[in-house]
């Protein structure tokens, strides 16, 4: 009984522990592997003792029972327990599971819901969409297309399902297609591809197709894509690019330049006549700024414009005109500015456009008209002093002719005599020269060789200076038709004026060349033939300022100049249907440049000068107003044998022409005066003798002339030409060329 007592207690004891320790393992949070392993390790010791005990290596007492049995009860207590313990572990894992399966359940069919509806709202963008949706295989063959096709291409969608994209290609056009496809089968994207399609009713259209290929693992099987159409974009565009030609050519083929910029002035946009104006090319400036380019000073202040400060005040909507544009090689243009603001729809200042014209040619153009009134001006004066002034000195010389031919050969007489005309030659150069200015200075025009000219010309003026000339004259020079006189005094006129501009001395270069003037010749001058001729000189040269000045009247920088020198060439030169221009840089001397028609006919041999008196006579008849002239004139004409009868108008002429015509005593000649102040002249006389006698022979004579008469004396039925003044040799070769040649 003790045996079992204490075998009781022992065990209860034993049990008591180990629930201890198993509540310790459990508060501390032991798992359950270890309360398993535990369980395990009593059952395997209680193993061992029954062993031991059968073997009798322990002994078989109430103690090796009891440790036998506790080791049994422990691990089954501990085994139920952790079983418990993990059954209840499992149950709550259980319940979890089920909440979550629960949770996903719900979670599941709220997706479900959600994917329902979000299906029925894209299916709705899908088939609502202006623009084509849609899949194939990766043959090609449509597996899928949005209900804009109908609208789109005429097709109903069934219509189009499992037929190839090559179905709905112009022939000319599937090779392009099928690259693209190609690509889509490497499995590259395509977007922005611009495809043109045929509709149903045969009508092509143009499409902006964006596709991707479907890759799984890493196969492509098939595509998608979307579809716009872009014809109206297409057509808009092509209108676009028609009209950015049409005023690509607009801006290629006006004259004037043009340039556009942004707001800051940098420059976008230059055609090409900009570009020749400024020198500049439109790739070189695109970007830089407008003042880099456009370099604009003023013609008197030489001040340059800064866009950049004063923007475009005082050149908007109003043309500016007078700055100068500097070019790229420093060479300068005289140009009119306009600007204007670009502006966006809503008018705000985007940019700006500048228009330039040159206008350099018109200016001379100006400049030239300015000078022939000047001119006009002073001719109306000078004209009529030159006509008053040729009749005092027919007077004069006449009288001094007649004066010689009665004097002796030799003698004081005769050498005061000869000084007297040459006085008054001198004075008829002066006269000359004043006729240059009138209309009535009209070219007296024969063929004459230029040559020969410039060489009598310059070597007779410059005798006895020390400058040298220097010839040189091109081989077959064209002749030219002009007043010989006229022309030596502008040769004369430009010589003094060189030989002046170099006072230590120097050389003068006469040159000659043909020169053909075309419409693109920037000289004021009518296409066709022209002798051109330089004057130039080594001298000091012409200030800028003074350059533009040269030929206006009366403007000389000399202390005992007249000013009248380059004036008068300039005028003969005009007359001539000519030009001379100035060219000089201050140390390098000054260069004219002369261009004068052509002729048509060979130079005629000059006549023989022959101061003998003919002897040709006959009855004359003369009609002038100044009394002086007639009395000298009959002298004159009586001396060479003539009867003269005086007549001091135009009407009293006719009526003496009439009167002797009729009584069979006619007039062998009539010279008649062209200007006649209050009464009929030379010009309306002649008419009216025709008219009474086509065979008349009659002689203009004037020292000034409204009109082309003198010139072209011949056209108005005259025989003959002599102006005033004139000596008795030169009236007497006239007479006898009349008379005998008719």
């Amino acid at each position: 009984l003790e045996m079992v007592l204490l075998s009781v207690v022992y065990t209860g004891i034993t049990i008591l522990l180990v629930m201890v320790v198993l509540g310790i393992m459990l508060v501390r949070g032991k798992g359950q592997a270890r309360i398993f392993s535990a369980s395990w390790l009593l059952f395997l010791m209680a193993i061992v003792v029954y062993i031991l005990r059968a073997f009798a290596i322990l002994p078989v007492n109430i103690y090796t029972m009891s440790i036998y049995k506790l080791a049994l009860v422990v691990q089954m207590l501990i085994f139920s327990f952790g079983l418990a313990d993990r059954i209840n572990h499992m149950r709550k894992r259980l319940e979890l599971v089920n909440r979550n399966l629960e949770l996903e359940m719900v979670e599941h069919v709220r997706d479900k819901e959600a994917l329902k509806r979000s299906e029925e709202r894209f299916r709705g963008v899908v088939e609502r969409n202006f623009d084509l949706i849609f899949t194939m295989d990766r043959e090609g063959r449509i597996t899928y297309v949005s209900p804009s096709i109908t609208p789109l291409a005429g097709y109903r969608a069934d219509e189009i399902l499992g037929k190839s994209f090559k179905d709905y290609q112009p022939d000319d056009l599937i090779e392009v297609s099928m690259l693209m496809f190609g690509d889509l089968l490497k499995g590259k994207d395509v977007v922005g591809f611009e495809a043109t399609i045929q509709r149903k009713d045969g009508i092509r259209i143009s499409l902006e197709i964006n596709i991707s290929p479907v890759i799984i693992n890493g196969d492509v099987t098939g595509f998608q894509g979307i579809a716009r159409d872009i014809t109206e974009r297409k057509l808009a565009e092509e209108t676009l690019m028609e009209e950015k030609e049409r005023l690509s050519i607009t801006l290629r083929s006006i004259a004037e330049g043009v340039i556009a910029t942004d707001t800051r002035f940098r420059i976008h946009l230059m055609n090409s006549a900009a570009e020749e104006l400024t020198g500049w090319p439109q790739m070189k400036v695109m970007g830089r700024p407008l003042n880099d380019v456009l370099v604009l000073v003023d013609r008197e202040t030489r001040a340059r414009k800064d866009f950049a400060k004063t923007g475009i005040t005082g050149l908007r909507d109003i043309a500016k005109s007078g700055s100068v544009l500097i070019r790229s090689d420093t060479t300068e243009r005289i140009v009119s500015e306009r600007a204007a603001s670009i502006r966006d729809r809503s008018g705000r200042d985007i940019g700006y456009v500048f228009v330039i014209r040159d206008i350099t040619e018109e200016v001379k153009f100006r400049s030239e008209l300015l000078k022939m009134e000047k001119l006009e001006s002073i001719g109306i004066l000078a004209g009529g002093i030159a006509h008053d002034f040729n009749n005092i000195l027919t007077a004069i010389i006449g009288n001094i002719n007649l004066a010689k031919l009665i004097v002796p050969e030799s003698g004081r007489i005769r050498e005061i005599l000869k000084d007297a005309e040459l006085a008054s030659i001198r004075a008829q150069e002066l006269t000359q020269q004043f006729l240059t200015f009138s209309k009535g200075g009209a070219p007296v025009r024969r063929i004459a060789s230029v040559e020969e000219i410039i060489r009598d010309s310059s070597r007779f003026i410059l005798r006895g200076s020390n400058v040298r000339c220097e010839y040189n004259f091109q081989e077959g020079l064209w002749s030219v038709n002009v007043d010989v006189g006229q022309f030596s005094q502008v040769i004369q006129n430009l010589a003094i004026n060189a030989d002046q501009a170099m006072p230590e001395g120097g050389e003068i270069t006469f040159s000659t060349e043909n020169f053909v003037a075309g419409p693109d010749t920037n000289l004021p001058l009518s296409p066709g033939q022209y002798a051109k001729i330089m004057v130039t000189d080594s001298g000091v040269g012409i200030p800028p300022e003074n350059l533009s000045k040269v030929f206006d009247p009366y403007f000389t920088t000399k202390i005992d100049g007249n000013g009248l020198g380059l004036t008068s060439t300039y005028s003969i030169i005009k007359r001539h249907d000519g030009h001379i221009s100035a060219e000089s840089r201050l140390g390098s001397g000054t260069s004219f440049n002369l261009f004068l028609p052509s002729s048509d006919f060979q130079e005629r041999e000059e006549e023989e000068k022959n101061d003998a008196l003919s002897h040709a006579t006959g009855k004359l008849l003369f009609m002038d107003d100044d009394e002086a002239v007639n009395v000298t004139a009959k002298k004159m004409l009586e001396h060479l044998g003539f009867t003269v009868e005086l007549a001091p108008g135009g009407r009293q002429a006719v009526d003496m022409y009439e009167k002797a015509l009729s009584c069979g005593d006619p007039y062998d000649v009539v010279i008649l005066d062209l200007t006649i102040p209050g009464g009929m002249g030379g010009k309306k006389t002649i008419e009216k003798l025709v008219a009474i006698d086509s065979n008349v022979k009659a002689i203009v004579s004037s020292g000034y002339s409204t009109d082309m008469i003198m010139a072209n004396y011949r056209d108005f039925g005259f025989k003959g030409v002599i102006a005033k003044p004139y000596r008795i040799e030169e009236l007497s070769r006239v007479l006898e060329q009349v008379i005998r040649g008719g």
